[in-house]
Order: structure tokens, then C-alpha cells, then sequence
């Protein structure tokens, strides 16, 4: 079984889509360290509860504050314990979006997967049809993408661009 370490960003975006089940779809058990649990209480449904977490999303306490504190210093707290838990559990992936929190996972070669490789990954096992369309979903809850990556995901899910 894979080790999958979670941020924040692509649980919610997929909480947004309202389609977490597809990460696990794809992950049998994805892990987070305390400080995504405790960011992802702070979200609230559309029914304005708040969050229960799925069985399969287990919360893993990090070792190292120390590492988490050097992370602190460019990175929000979620990310600096994620990518410090992925370092512990020598995570397979690490499902991260931020900029910032990609750059620094890949200085320390861990291998990151956002949002969009993940929502390619799961048109690849057919649990979607489309990419494109959760794509355009998430640009109006906010996600930001460029014009050429959005082009250049539909090309590698084999999906015309709309006009």
C-alpha cells in the first residue's frame, strides 16, 4: 500500500468539488498531520456544518517540531507538518497545491502530486469521464490556473479545449 501524506489544499478542493471520495478511489488511506486535521475543522459544508473527517483520512501526530519550525518560516503550519510527515513516513506522495510548499517537498525529492495531476490520475482509472469540467468548478471556487497549464491538462487527459 501506497503512503500518502496530505496538505490541506487538495483535500478541500476536493471537499469543494464535493467529490473527496475520489481520493479514495485512488488512495486506500491518505494521512495528515495535525495541523491539516485542525485546518480542515475550519471547513464548512454548503449545509454550513462543519466537516466530519472520512474514516479513511487518519490524522498522524510529526515528530520533529524542529523541522516543522524551520518550514515555519516561509510555509503556513499545514504545510510545514505535512511535508516534514512525508519526510518521516518516507511518503510515496505528497498531495500538495501551493507553490511555495511544492518547491520546498521537491528540494527534499519528495515526490508531490496537486490537484490536477490527481483529478488526470482518476480520469485515467475511469472514475471520471471528463477532467475539464472539475477544472472549470474549481476556477469559480477560486483555484487559480493559467490558461496554458488548463490547455495543457486537457491535452494529457486527451479532452478538447472549449472555447
Amino acid at each position: 500500500m501506497l503512503t500518502i501524506v496530505s496538505d490541506t489544499s487538495v483535500i478541500s478542493n476536493f471537499l469543494h468539488l464535493q467529490r473527496v471520495d475520489i481520493l479514495n478511489s485512488l488512495y486506500e488511506r491518505v494521512l495528515i498531520p495535525n495541523g491539516v486535521g485542525d485546518e480542515l475543522s475550519q471547513f464548512t459544508t454548503s449545509k454550513n456544518t462543519t466537516l466530519e473527517l472520512p474514516k479513511w483520512l487518519e490524522v498522524v501526530p510529526v515528530k520533529s517540531s524542529s523541522l516543522v519550525a524551520k518550514y515555519r518560516s516561509t510555509l503556513d503550519q499545514g504545510e510545514a507538518e505535512a511535508i516534514t510527515l512525508a519526510q518521516e513516513l518516507q511518503a510515496d506522495y505528497l498531495l500538495i497545491d501551493e507553490v511555495l510548499g511544492r518547491k520546498e517537498a521537491e528540494k527534499l525529492g519528495i515526490t508531490i502530486l496537486g490537484t490536477l495531476g490527481i483529478l488526470l490520475q482518476a480520469k485515467s482509472n475511469q472514475i471520471i469521464t471528463e477532467v475539464d469540467p472539475y477544472i472549470l468548478a474549481l476556477k469559480i471556487s477560486g483555484f487559480w490556473i493559467s490558461k496554458q497549464l488548463h490547455r495543457y491538462v486537457l491535452q494529457v487527459a486527451g479532452e478538447a479545449p472549449k472555447s
